[in-house]
């Protein structure tokens, strides 16, 4: 499984160069032992990076006394995320909602 995603990252490296966040989300992958079964779930989970690339940023410039970064749950979705967290926050957003 390993070799498939070194080999999926080396052929999109070599196909076609490559955005700044796509060179951050390769090394992101390497870093934390990422793999992905199949290209589109490579592609998925880059999108969920991004994003969380995007709220990082935002959240880094608005002058706070902490930094926010990358951490190994940066290519999850939000379900899976709060699955893990046995499932409070989507308890907490309908909770909130709900007022």
């Amino acid at each position: 499984m390993k070799t498939f995603a070194v080999a999926l990252l080396a052929g999109l490296a070599a196909a076609v160069p490559m955005t700044d966040i796509e060179y951050k989300f390769i090394n992101y992958v390497a870093k934390y032992g990422k793999s992905y079964a199949t290209v589109e779930e490579y592609e998925a989970r880059m999108e969920n990076f991004i994003k969380i690339e995007n709220y990082i940023n935002k959240v880094n410039s608005e002058g706070n006394t902490h930094v926010a970064g990358h951490n190994k749950f940066s290519d999850w979705t939000e379900f899976e995320y709060s699955k893990m967290l046995g499932g409070k926050l989507e308890t907490q957003a309908t909770a909130v909602s709900q007022v």
